[in-house]
């Protein structure tokens, strides 16, 4: 026997392909070449191209699953993967009760395959349930005994299982195959070549082991890095196992070294990337390391390579190969990017099985039937594909069943909530959800009968075969791939012809191995879940012309001539395995020892296979290789570079002085670098960056954005470049781009998408001065969060609102009555009729009921309390001024009027107050006024003042949302007005005739008297200054400035300014809360917002004064917060 050794196993192949093809040329000889799964097509090929024939006969390249097939044709008792986690998840089931140390554990998702990987490693490890009890019954610590026993427990049931039913899975198939080689007069009569395995397992080398003795000539190829400086990484496992086994079986061999004298940059990585002491090499450009911000960039940014270069350069996309740290996470980015550069792609990543639309539309059947109509199975059930149902239809059935929390019973029975009281709307959305219910349930019920009245699997079996037939499922499949290729989806496509019959195999394989076990619904759909849990799905790919990605870890990357390795950041790249699985290393080294078998591989053997797989990955490129990294991931973590980017970086240099390394650009270095300011470079600028017109015009804008200025056309390359050949396409030129650059950040015909009846509201200005964009979300764009059967705080506002509004309206009435038990009732049928009139929205919400209505009851005497107390008196509830109101709209310029709604004004004498009752926080401060968040108060007073009615203030009522037993005093000092209003003394004695000299502090509002210091020979009292007493022409003074202010509010909404500048909270950052802030594409840390240190209510009174001339605009920069972004910059 021979064994080649060398440092890659590219020149072990060479030196394999060159011998066979001259021995190959004597056709009475037959050679056989084994080797992995994923290099087969690698080594025919190079079977092939190092032929002078033709056709070559006599060689055969097989992998072990093949060598099998030639000598058993029948599968039938072969147990797969899926099959095997279905099987354990069975025995899981049956011995609940027996398990100690997984108990709790092996109900959960997933434990039924780790157990499955787990018995298979002991297998493939040579170690038996006998080897286990062996070791069980000595001395080991009681944590490990105990999962010993369940280990054990679930290993014996499930040999017992298999052998009974002559059932034989992966590892007992290499053992089969063992002793199937050693018969064969295949084997006997060739030249075998084993080549290409970094490792294998126990029972995959007893086939090696039969072979070595069996064939007529024996020769093994292994890698072997003795003798480098970063030796220390990785053993050479398969080496070792090979000299081992032919020192066991006393086997003569030879081993052949073929030193590799190569010094180009791939030779270097390979001895220098983690070696020490290292050697320095200079390169050119073959290698680059940048820095992106995000993934989304990092995408792109290989996105703009590959597309310059196959126009410019006349490349194939074939050429270029991404090799990612994360494929499930870079997938989805690369997809959606690649499409917009018309790239087509192959990513090698096996989806699941249980991700399928329709894979999870027979789960979420089995989901509802067994969790009893749950508002969210509901829901998913209906918006799946398969259903059948109207997208339009299922979007307000969602939202019905949200709203009224539909669940359980109330699935099954017609819909009797959201009826239209006016009558005004023929089909309301109550009738479309009804519809949509009705529909589904149809289908429901009798898929429900089959299903639960099930006794065994293979009646389970056949109810899912009902369901096909009765959703029709076939046919859905039918046009479900057809509106995929439309689509241009066609990996999703082909995906979709597999998924149907893998999921019928796994419910054949189910009704094979245990049709006649009775089982519950649960124990069924646990078994069934967990072999499609188990099962993938590959592709090829689909166009012959693509650019490769695949996993770094997992995927094999033959050959890249040039290579993109993504996402290499610290602990991504080499992948790092977390130590987690059933058995622990510290546990695997415990028992080897007293086993006597070596367990493997164990965690720190992976890490190790690891880092040398991500060593043989960097020195395989051909011509470029660009290594790139986010400083942002996924989820917003800040990330640093891997450290073998920092020992690749360290071993090259691209300056003549070898102290020097390699430097990590980020990529608007890298760019700029390689953009030059000329003519003949502007097509490869458009090409660089993208794929079509639309994508590259919308890309000009978004950097004229930034600074919004022309100049950038002719001084900034990346910019001009682009502009330039834009406009060779004649997509643009400088008349047509010039004029929008004032309009970047704005949009068009502004009145019809906000002023759509020439008029606005007060919350429409105040949403503006709070974020232009966010008033742009809310009233332009018109997004809603949706409405829930929850009951929030802006519920409990809501209900003692309307508690309050209706008493107030009725106060007198319900004072007139002398009788304090009939009236205590009167007032407790008004919180019902409330309470009556929400109870969907409280339904799910009971236990807070009777708190929520002792409040209601505490407000109601607070009320009370102030009517008697003030001499203001209510005079309206729920006024309304404006086109269907009593008083006319407040004109705010441009054709524009000021509409609204005031919860109540009271009177007395000539002077009149307003109230707003208010759920939250209140905030009276003079800033929140200064930046138009706040003016709802003025404004109203606004609107309502009159020659003959003066305001004298403007009040918020507190609605509580927070509920506790409290005593009068306390209850009363809850609900205290909180306003502005005029200094005047006799003013506050009106609004609270209790104020005098024995009584200093006013329970009905936030008012204070205080003897007054400035004639000292008297007793008069006088209002203590606070900052929300306001004198007269300071109260004038903000009124007439919330005024101008909302004017040019609506003089900068009609201009189209929808920028993202929020003002500055003083009790949170600006941005935190927003709902909106999913849609901005800016994160707090992002925006600047506006701000100012200080702010007095004396200041407003300059205004009135200086309404006119130089000192008007000069204050006007100072104080405007609308100014400073628009006007004044």
């Amino acid at each position: 026997m021979k064994i080649i050794t060398a440092e890659t196993h590219d020149v072990i192949l060479k030196s394999i392909v060159d011998e066979v093809s001259k021995k190959s040329l004597d056709n009475d000889r037959n050679f056989i070449l084994l080797v992995p799964e994923k290099l087969s097509l690698t080594v025919e090929k190079a079977v092939l191209n190092g032929s002078t024939k033709k056709a070559v006969t006599n060689v055969q390249v097989l992998t072990l699953s093949r060598l099998l097939k030639r000598f058993v044709k029948s599968n039938d008792n072969y147990l797969p993967k899926e099959s095997g986690v279905m099987i354990i998840k069975k025995i899981i089931i049956e011995n609940q009760t027996k398990l100690v140390c997984f108990n709790k554990t092996a109900k959960t998702t997933g434990f039924a395959e780790k157990v499955f990987d787990t018995i298979s490693n002991l297998k493939n490890s040579g170690v038996t349930p006998e080897d286990f009890l062996k070791k069980a019954n000595n001395k080991v610590n009681q944590s490990l005994k105990v999962k010993m026993q369940d280990i054990l427990l679930l290993y014996s049931e499930y040999q017992k299982y298999t052998q009974e039913n002559g059932l034989i899975d992966a590892s007992d198939r290499f053992l089969l195959l063992a002793s199937l080689v050693k018969k064969s007069d295949l084997i006997k009569t060739s030249a075998c070549y084993i080549l290409g395995f970094d490792n294998i397992t126990s029972s995959g080398l007893e086939v090696l082991k039969a072979i070595s003795k069996t064939a007529k000539e024996c020769t093994f190829g292994a890698v072997s890095n003795v003798g480098l400086n970063n030796s220390y990484i990785i053993e050479p496992e398969m080496l070792n196992s090979v000299r081992s086994f032919c020192k066991e079986l006393k086997i003569d061999y030879t081993e052949v070294e073929i030193k590799d004298n190569s010094t180009n940059i791939n030779s270097h990585i390979r001895r220098n990337l983690f070696a020490y002491p290292y050697t320095k090499m200079q390169i050119g450009n073959e290698i680059n390391i940048i820095e992106c911000k995000n993934i989304t960039e990092e995408v792109s940014f290989v996105a703009e390579v590959i597309r310059k270069n196959v126009i410019k350069k006349k490349q194939r996309y074939r050429d270029y190969f991404v090799a990612c740290s994360d494929v499930e996470t870079y997938g989805k980015v690369i997809k959606t990017v690649f499409e917009q550069y018309n790239i087509p792609v192959y990513i090698e990543k096996p989806e699941k099985l249980s991700s399928h639309t329709l894979v999870q539309f027979i789960s979420q059947i089995f989901h509802l039937l067994r969790r009893h109509f749950l508002t969210n199975d509901c829901i998913a059930l209906s918006k799946n594909y398969f259903s059948g149902e109207n997208i339009d239809e299922l979007n307000i059935f969602e939202n019905y069943c949200i709203k009224y929390g539909i669940n359980y019973d109330k699935f099954k029975k017609p819909f009797e909530y959201g009826e239209d009281p006016t009558g005004e709307r023929p089909i309301t959305d109550k009738m479309i959800a009804e519809k949509v219910r009705s529909s589904l349930m149809l289908k429901l019920i009798k898929v429900s009968d089959k299903l639960m009245n099930c006794k065994t699997v293979h009646e389970f079996c056949g109810a899912i075969y009902y369901i096909f037939d009765c959703f029709d499922i076939s046919t859905k499949l039918d046009k479900f791939i057809v509106e995929l290729k439309e689509q241009n989806n066609s990996l999703e496509a082909e995906l979709s012809k597999q998924v149907l019959e893998k999921y019928t195999n796994i419910v054949s394989e189910i009704d094979r191995i245990m049709g006649n076990l009775s089982l519950s619904i649960d124990e069924f759909y646990g078994i069934l879940a967990s072999g499609i849990d188990s099962e993938t799905i590959s592709l090829i790919p689909v166009f012959v012309d693509s650019v490769f990605v695949g996993d770094a870890s997992t995927s094999k990357f033959v050959s890249p001539k040039n290579l993109f390795v993504i996402g290499a950041t610290d602990g991504a790249m080499p992948k790092l395995v977390e130590d987690c699985g059933i058995i622990v290393d510290s546990e695997i080294g415990e028992l080897s020892s007293g086993i006597g078998k070596k367990i493997e591989p164990t965690i720190k053997t992976i890490n190790k296979r690891e880092r040398y797989k991500f060593l043989s990955l960097l020195a395989s490129f051909g011509e470029k290789m660009y290594v790139t990294y986010p400083k942002m991931d996924a989820s917003l973590t800040e990330q640093s570079p891997s450290l073998a980017v920092l020992d690749l970086k360290k071993i090259f240099y691209k300056r003549e002085d070898p102290r020097e390394t390699m430097e990590i650009m980020t990529l608007e270095s890298y760019r700029r670098r390689r953009t030059l300011f000329d003519e003949d470079n502007r097509e490869s600028s458009f090409a660089y960056e993208f794929s079509t017109k639309s994508v590259a015009y919308k890309k000009l804008l978004d950097y004229l954005s930034d600074e919004n200025t022309s100049t950038m056309l002719d001084t900034v390359p990346v910019v001009s470049n682009l502009f330039y050949a834009l406009k060779g396409l004649n997509v643009c030129n400088e008349t047509s781009i010039k004029p929008i650059l004032p309009k970047i950040n704005r949009i068009t015909a502004p009145q019809e998408f906000f002023f759509p009846n020439k008029t606005t509201s007060i919350s429409q200005l105040e949403a503006y001065f709070t974020c232009p964009f966010k008033f742009f979300a809310n009233y332009g764009l018109k997004i809603r969060e949706r409405e829930e059967s929850l009951l929030k705080s802006i519920d409990f506002g809501n209900i003692l609102h309307k508690i309050a509004e209706l008493y107030v309206k009725n106060i007198d009435k319900y004072l007139s009555e002398q009788n304090l038990v009939l009236r205590k009732r009167k007032i407790e049928n008004l919180i019902n009729m409330v309470f009556d009139a929400e109870k969907l929205a409280i339904a799910k919400n009971k236990h807070i009921i009777a708190s929520l209505k002792s409040e209601a009851k505490r407000l109601v005497d607070a009320l009370t309390y102030q009517y008697s107390v003030c001499n203001f008196k209510p005079k309206y509830e729920e006024f309304m001024f404006g086109e269907k109101g009593k008083v006319k709209g407040l004109d705010l310029g441009n054709g524009i009027k000021l509409e609204g709604k005031v919860d109540r004004v009271d009177t007395f004498k000539n002077t009149f107050r307003v109230i707003d009752y208010k759920t939250g926080k209140i905030d009276l401060q003079a800033k929140n006024v200064y930046y138009g968040n706040k003016i709802q108060l003025f404004m109203y007073l606004n609107a309502l003042k009159t020659k003959k009615f003066k305001p004298v203030g403007a009040f918020y009522l507190p609605i509580k949302n927070v509920f506790i037993e409290e005593d009068l005093g306390t209850f009363l000092s809850t609900y205290k007005l909180q306003g502005y209003f005029e200094d005047d003394t006799n003013l506050a004695k009106n609004m609270d005739i209790q104020l005098n000299a024995n009584n200093l502090s006013s329970n009905c509002l936030v008012a204070t008297l205080k003897p007054d210091k400035t004639i000292k020979e008297t007793d008069n009292l006088v209002l203590k200054k606070q900052n929300h007493i306001l004198s007269e022409e300071e109260f004038n003074g903000v009124l007439d400035y919330c005024v101008e202010l909302s004017k040019i509010a609506v003089k900068e909404i009609l201009s189209g300014y929808i920028e993202k500048s929020p003002t500055k909270s003083a009790d949170k950052p600006a941005c935190e809360h927003c709902e909106y802030k999913n849609c901005c594409g800016n994160s707090a840390s992002q925006v600047v917002p506006r701000t100012v240190k200080s702010v007095a209510f004396s200041e407003f009174a300059y205004f009135k004064e200086n309404s006119n001339g130089t000192k008007a605009k000069k204050w006007r920069k100072k104080t405007y917060c609308r100014t400073d972004w628009m006007y004044w910059k």
